[in-house]
């Protein structure tokens, strides 16, 4: 079986109109791009070859069994152009002239567009995320590591990173089961030092860009 693309390889970036969410209504082709503001890109009317990418919903292959998607959009940040984007990865190997299906969730026509749903990040067991906070005495954001994932409750179980006074961050102990909305970037690493008994986190990103004004 000659691969085309292995699992976990940068396909493209998914491109298209630019825009507030409250503007405009959700389409298939809506992406969540950033949170605050909230920020959306539609390639419905134009874009790159990533647009013309469909949905493996509904559709079936030649033996007549449903066909799953082997490709995710993930939200990522390129640190050249400073500026987040949105990158479509593969989550499966994928063959020579297999078609690059994506996970589509399309809203109805009634539904509002701060209501619809863009395809879900892709993390799996142990992946690092950034999680929102849930009140306003908390950080801008928290560190994760994923531990369990409940696809029955839609809830994930993670442990927290703690942030040191120097901007390191240390793993603790606390454990906590989150819904899987809160969680609204993946796809970045944390390097480490072992200072004593103790491993202390240094972030590659610049985690100031998910800071509220």
């Amino acid at each position: 079986m000659e691969v085309k693309a292995v699992k976990g390889q940068w396909l493209g970036e998914y491109t298209g109109k630019v825009h507030f969410r409250s503007e405009q209504k959700a389409t298939p082709y809506t992406a969540e791009l950033w949170t605050n503001p909230p920020l959306d890109v539609d390639a419905k009317d134009f874009g790159n070859e990533m647009r013309f990418l469909n949905s493996a919903k509904g559709l079936k292959d030649a033996d007549g069994q449903p066909m799953e998607p082997n490709a995710v959009l993930i939200k990522c940040y390129d640190p050249d152009e400073m500026r987040p984007m949105i990158g479509v990865f593969a989550s499966k190997d994928i063959r020579r002239y297999q078609e690059v299906l994506l996970n589509y969730d399309v809203p109805s026509e009634t539904e509002d567009a701060s209501d619809s749903q863009a395809p879900e990040l892709s993390y799996s067991i142990s992946d690092l995320v950034i999680v929102r906070p849930d009140n306003e005495s908390q950080d801008k954001f928290w560190i994760a590591r994923v531990l369990e994932i409940s696809q029955h409750e839609m809830k994930v179980k993670v442990r927290w990173f703690e942030k040191r006074a120097e901007g390191s961050y240390e793993q603790s102990s606390n454990e906590d089961w989150i819904p899987k909305g809160a969680i609204y970037h993946t796809g970045f690493q944390l390097d480490f030092q072992s200072r004593g008994d103790d491993t202390i986190y240094y972030c590659r990103e610049d985690f100031s860009k998910y800071d509220e004004d």
